[in-house]
C-alpha cells in the first residue's frame, strides 16, 4: 500500500561477537533461575541413567566451570550428527551410542549442566553459511556474567575439542 515500516530487533546477550567474558562465576546464581532452569522436563528429561553418567563424567570437576568443560568435551568426542531425528528428546537418546542434530547436542548438553546444578536452557535461531540462512540450535547457561552460549554440535565439527572450546564454549559467534 506504499506505506513504510521501521521494525526494530533487540537481541538479548551480554558478549558481543566472540568475546569471552573475563570472569565467570555460577556462585550466587540468582534462585529463580535455579528453579526455572535446573528442572526436568519434556525433551529435557533427567533420567536415572543420565543422571549417573553425568556424575561419572563430572567426578573430576573442582567447580562449575570444570564440570560444565568435562560435559562440553564428552558430548562432542561421543555424538554423532544425524538429521532427520526419529524422536526428540533426552529419554530416546541411546547415551552409549548417541546420534542427533544440533537439538539433541544441545538439549543432552542443557539436561546434564541441569544435573550438576548449573541453569541451562536450549536456544534457536539462525546461522549463516554460504550466503544463506539455516536453523541451528545451541545452549546457554547462566552465570554471574548473564546467559553465555555454548555450541557442542559446532564445536564437534572442529579438529580437536581444544579448537572447539576456544570457538563454542562461552562465545557468541559472529555467525548467529
Amino acid at each position: 500500500n506504499g506505506t513504510e515500516e521501521k521494525i526494530e530487533i533487540l537481541f538479548d546477550t551480554n558478549l558481543k561477537n566472540s568475546e569471552r567474558p573475563s570472569e565467570i562465576s555460577f556462585k550466587d546464581v540468582d534462585e529463580n533461575m535455579r528453579e526455572n532452569y535446573l528442572i526436568s522436563e519434556k525433551y529435557l528429561e533427567q533420567t536415572v541413567e543420565l543422571v549417573e553418567l553425568t556424575k561419572k563424567i563430572t567426578e573430576n570437576g573442582k567447580n562449575q566451570i570444570e564440570k560444565i568443560e568435562l560435559i562440553f568435551n564428552y558430548i562432542i568426542a561421543n555424538f554423532k550428527y544425524c538429521y532427520p531425528v526419529e524422536k526428540r528428546g533426552v529419554e530416546n537418546l541411546d547415551l552409549y551410542d548417541l546420534v542427533g542434530d544440533c537439538g539433541e547436542y544441545s538439549a543432552l548438553f542443557v539436561t546434564m549442566c541441569r544435573v550438576v546444578g548449573v541453569p541451562a536452557r536450549c536456544v534457536t535461531g539462525f546461522v549463516e553459511f554460504d550466503g544463506k540462512f539455516h536453523e541451528h540450535a545451541w545452549a546457554q547457561v547462566y552465570s554471574s556474567a548473564g546467559w553465555l552460549n555454548v555450541d557442542p554440535q559446532y564445536a564437534s565439527l572442529e579438529e580437536n575439542i581444544k579448537t572447539g572450546k576456544e570457538k563454542y564454549l562461552f562465545t557468541f559467534p559472529e555467525f548467529r
